[in-house]
């Protein structure tokens, strides 16, 4: 992350101000190399049910696209034929409220300047937007629907000069405000106009910038919120002194009123314009982490009294040693719960980079334990360590020995339940990131240690990675036939959900379905996995978990593991009809020893979620999904 381009000022437009110099301005520039737009071409088109005119080129190294677009209409009799400079995006979306013919012109520029040719094309816009229910339905629903930074997508913060989408000086690419307080704020709007704000674990908004020092300890907010149309914009406006995932200056706080210019599928984009500077916003409706790896079981509660590291006392020690010549203590921050390291120098082997924690925590052979931790590392690191031992290194309950294959801002969970204590009276906690590259940065956080016997509120997974996970192969290999059963309250079959398969960084899918019509009972919006072979026998003891998730707040879903083909799927090693969702909560499912309750060989089985109840729009996501059978106790 470049925290030199970070702060509020002036002068940071300078770069962008550049376009408008003649060639010979450019330090470096070569006139030779000036882009022309001869090969050159764009598509552009409207979508009339959201007034939404999108344009995209394709991406060519070395060269960025400058759109102009109409100046916008303040009222239905402006007719503007000026375009304005708006975006170097290589695809862009704006919604116009108001009809008429649409031009998007386009430069080419690289380096050296920008060409002197120009690209134009006319769209047109069949009609003003009368009606905003489209809008508040995306945006809303009943429960609340939940909103946070689109952190897995590029641009998803950044600014720029007034009047353009905000993107023209800086971006920000996908998660690279990581060490930041941004990507666990989120927003609930509901559709009576009532919003919420809540500021995620670490209590903190991002508030007048982008780098640490600007991160302020606040407390949830409830406000509201309207849509509105003035001249060509639509609106989102909150009340007065209201916060937000990210606040970019008081004004904002003072009064909060933001651009629509996109919505599509799960994506609203915003535009906060405080006539001096345009920042660009990208909020998602996903879960939190359902295109990254963090969409699955997040660890222990860090927060709880349960956990031993939160009030132990402790005495950070480093080995930091690249090609085994010792050198100074890299630098720590601490940040709550966060502990943030910066690597300059590259290691090659295990042990080379160690980060110890001592500590007065004790722990005894008469117990167990549970352990987690967050890791994320800026580059990726392939054989991390993490052990959690006895102070002279002998014993350990936690041993993760270069087991741990970090991948580049991917939030990677350490996790451990039910353990086997020792008798260890001053607990040490070793992480080594041998193998680091050079200028890596690596973030330890929500460290957790406690008797497994104290409940915390938190289920652990079985392990997705046991060797006797069935379901891992038949995620791997896509082995299953999927069907959906849906109705309305009048139980008349309806079309079916929209259904997505992605592979997360470290293995496994994660299922996402998005209802496209409300439903109201149980049984009314089926989501049938059946694999291609996956016997049960009547003697089976089969442990199952897997963590569900849904963009909005849910009261109820069901799951259901069962015979295929057997009559009213009667023959199941489990059902549970009561499941309650938070929105953007990865809850964990977890069923140990069922057995069929028929007491009949099952010579395959098919797994069963219904939303029914789910509001138009609910998006879940389903990952980490395990089944190991077991021998009979």
């Amino acid at each position: 992350m470049k925290k030199d381009f970070k702060y509020i000022a002036g002068f940071l437009f300078l770069g962008f101000s550049l376009v408008a110099c003649s060639p010979e301005k450019f330090s470096g520039a070569d006139q030779k190399g000036i882009p022309t737009v001869e090969g050159v071409n764009f598509t552009v088109n409207v979508d009339q049910a959201t007034n939404t005119v999108s344009a995209t080129t394709p991406e060519v190294k070395g060269q960025y696209p400058l759109w102009y677009l109409p100046a916008m209409r303040t009222a239905d009799t402006d007719n503007p034929k000026e375009t304005n400079f708006y975006s170097t995006l290589s695809k862009i979306s704006r919604i116009y409220a108001l009809y008429g013919d649409k031009i998007v012109s386009m430069r080419v520029g690289n380096r050296n300047g920008f060409s002197q040719g120009v690209i134009t094309k006319t769209v047109h816009v069949n009609n003003s937007i009368k009606d905003l229910d489209g809008i508040k339905a995306f945006l809303a629903s009943d429960g609340g629907r939940m909103w946070h930074i689109a952190d897995a997508e590029d641009a998803h913060l950044g600014y720029g000069n007034t009047g353009t989408d905000g993107t023209g000086t800086w971006t920000a690419k996908a998660d690279d405000l990581s060490d930041l307080c941004l990507y666990d704020d989120s927003v609930l709007f509901y559709n009576n106009g009532k919003y919420t704000y809540n500021p995620g674990k670490d209590g903190k908004v991002l508030r007048g910038g982008i780098t640490a020092d600007k991160e302020q300890s606040v407390q949830p907010q409830t406000s509201a919120w309207n849509i509105s149309v003035k001249g060509d914009d639509v609106l989102l406006t909150l009340n007065d002194n209201t916060l937000f995932p990210f606040v970019a200056d008081d004004g904002q706080y003072a009064k909060p009123v933001f651009r629509v210019e996109n919505i599509s599928k799960n994506i609203l984009t915003l535009v906060y314009d405080n006539g001096t500077t345009a920042w660009h916003i990208i909020l998602t409706s996903a879960p939190f982490g359902s295109d990254k790896d963090n969409v699955g079981f997040q660890g222990f509660d860090p927060t709880s009294d349960f956990n031993m590291f939160k009030s132990c006392n402790y005495t950070s020690a480093f080995y930091y040693a690249p090609g085994w010549s010792q050198l100074p203590d890299p630098t720590m921050t601490v940040d709550g719960t966060k502990f943030k390291l910066s690597y300059s120098k590259a290691t090659a082997e295990q042990w080379q980079n160690q980060v110890m924690f001592n500590t007065d925590m004790a722990v005894s052979a008469s117990k167990t334990y549970d352990f987690s931790v967050k890791i994320t590392a800026s580059n990726d690191v392939p054989a991390a360590t993490v052990k959690v031992c006895s102070a002279d290194d002998k014993t350990s309950i936690v041993d993760d020995e270069k087991s741990v294959s970090l991948k580049g801002n991917k939030q990677y969970v350490v996790y451990a339940s039910g353990v086997k204590g020792a008798d260890i009276n001053n607990v040490k906690l070793v992480f080594d990131f041998g193998g680091n590259p050079d200028n890596t940065n690596v973030t330890i956080s929500d460290i957790v240690l406690k008797d497994h016997a104290n409940d915390d509120g938190t289920v652990a997974p079985f392990d997705y990675n046991d060797p006797g996970n069935l379901w891992k192969d038949i995620d791997a290999n896509q082995a299953y036939d999927m069907s959906f059963w849906w109705s309305n309250a009048s139980w008349g079959q309806i079309g079916n959900p929209d259904f997505k398969v992605s592979t997360k960084a470290y293995g496994g899918k994660v299922y996402t379905i998005k209802a496209n019509d409300a439903t109201s009972a149980e049984w009314q919006a089926q989501n049938t996995f059946t694999p291609k072979s996956l016997p049960v026998a009547a003697t089976d003891l089969v442990d199952f978990s897997c963590v569900l998730s849904c963009s909005s707040n849910v009261p109820r879903a069901t799951i259901k593991l069962c015979e295929s083909g057997a009559k009213d799927d009667n023959n199941q090693l489990f059902y549970k009809n009561d499941i309650s969702l938070k929105a953007g909560e990865k809850k964990v499912l977890k069923f140990a020893d069922t057995k069929l309750s028929g007491k009949t060989d099952a010579k395959n089985v098919k797994l069963i979620f219904d939303f029914g109840g789910c509001k138009a729009g609910d998006e879940f996501t389903i990952t980490d999904i395990t089944l190991i059978k077991k021998s009979p106790k």
